[in-house]
């Protein structure tokens, strides 16, 4: 995603939790001499997203943080449930309802596969490899007792 585009989105997030009318929208648009968001450059569109925060602030209202995980959370959620998943299969951990005692040993062994002290250490790419690699084991471990079963 583009500068641009991540400022229009910002900025059509905070219209809407400043409760900006459309008619008030077209002004602020007019006052830059553009008919749209997307006409304006990030420079415009980093002006007026200061600007409504600064007014969310003065109303005691902090703009909501986005839920949305970022790729290097979304790797990270996908390393531990690959990891915790070969465990489970391993017969290591139980199958579901991991408590803390499983997540510690799940950060451990990404860690030792990393090569790292700390979980939040494991670069992006290291992440997504580890992801794959825990993934394929456990394939491995269903294909052999799926063989072992029909034999």
């Amino acid at each position: 995603m583009t500068a641009q585009a991540q400022k229009i989105k910002e900025l059509h997030i905070l219209l809407n939790q400043c409760n900006i009318s459309e008619s008030d929208k077209e002004a602020i648009y007019s006052s830059y001499g553009v008919t749209s968001s997307k006409d304006m450059n990030v420079v415009q569109l980093g002006e007026i997203c200061d600007k409504l925060h600064e007014l969310l602030q003065k109303d005691g209202k902090e703009p909501k943080p986005s839920r949305r995980k970022t790729p290097l959370q979304q790797a990270q959620t996908c390393c531990k449930v690959a990891i915790g998943k070969l465990l489970a299969k391993q017969g290591k951990i139980k199958a579901s309802g991991w408590g803390i005692v499983e997540w510690h040993l799940i950060t451990r062994t990404a860690c030792r596969a990393a090569g790292v002290e700390s979980f939040e250490q494991i670069p992006l790419g290291k992440l997504r490899g580890i992801t794959y690699e825990f993934n394929n084991q456990a394939k491995g471990i269903a294909a052999a007792r799926e063989y072992i079963n029909n034999n």
